[in-house]
C-alpha cells in the first residue's frame, strides 16, 4: 500500500485553518492527503525533514520565520524535483502579486483573495494530477516566472498592475502551462502567444 500524499501548510496560526479548509473542500481528491502544519520556525524545517512532504503550501509573510529562506532550506534538503512549493500572497503586505514573489523560489503563486479553485489547481498541477473542469489555460494559479515574463513583455512595468485574482485575465492565462524550469525562450514564446 502506498503512503498517502503529504502536504505541509506553513502559515501564520490565523491563516492555517483557511488553507487547510481550502485543501479539504468537498469533492477534492486532496481530502485524503495527510496535511501537516508549521509556522515557519526551526520546528517546521525539522518536520519537513522528518515527514518529507511532496507539496509545501506556504504564506509569503510569516510571523515566526522567513518564507524565502525556509523555501531555500527545504530545497537544499530535498532533491530539486522532490518538492513543489505553492506561495500564498499577502492580503496586505510586501507580496501581493506574482512579480513580488519572484525571489521566493516557489513553483506557483496564488494571490488573495483565495479560492478553492486556485489553491486546488496550484497543488494538483504540482502533483501532475488532473485539475478538474476549470484546468488548462483558464486556471487562476499561475507560474510566477511565466506571469512576470508576460507582464514585462506586455509593458506592465508597474508591479501593482499585475494581480493574480480568482479569475486570471485572458492576456496572461495562456502563460499557465509554462513550467518554471522552462528555458527563457520558452517563457518568451508563451508571453508572445498571450
Amino acid at each position: 500500500m502506498s503512503e498517502p500524499l503529504k502536504i505541509l501548510v506553513v502559515a501564520n496560526p490565523g491563516d492555517q485553518a483557511e488553507l487547510v479548509s481550502l485543501l479539504r473542500a468537498a469533492g477534492s481528491p486532496l481530502t485524503e492527503a495527510r496535511v501537516l502544519s508549521g509556522v515557519g520556525d526551526d520546528a517546521t524545517l525539522a518536520r519537513f525533514a522528518t515527514e518529507q512532504p511532496t507539496v509545501i503550501l506556504i504564506g509569503a509573510t510569516l510571523e515566526r520565520g522567513d518564507a524565502a529562506a525556509l523555501i531555500g532550506a527545504m530545497r537544499d534538503h530535498a532533491a530539486p524535483a522532490a518538492i513543489f512549493v505553492v506561495l500564498i500572497g499577502d492580503v496586505r503586505g510586501p507580496v501581493q502579486n506574482a512579480l513580488d514573489a519572484l525571489d521566493f523560489g516557489a513553483d506557483r503563486f496564488v494571490g488573495r483573495p483565495l479560492t478553492v479553485k486556485a489553491v486546488r489547481f496550484a497543488v494538483m498541477s504540482g502533483l501532475g494530477l488532473p485539475v478538474g473542469p476549470w484546468g488548462g489555460s483558464s486556471s487562476p494559479a499561475i507560474s510566477v516566472q511565466a506571469l512576470a515574463a508576460t507582464a514585462m513583455s506586455s509593458g506592465l512595468g508597474d508591479r501593482r498592475a499585475v494581480r493574480v485574482s480568482s479569475v486570471a485575465p485572458a492576456s496572461i492565462a495562456s502563460a499557465v502551462a509554462v513550467p518554471l524550469v522552462a528555458e527563457p525562450a520558452a517563457v518568451a514564446d508563451a508571453a508572445a502567444v498571450a
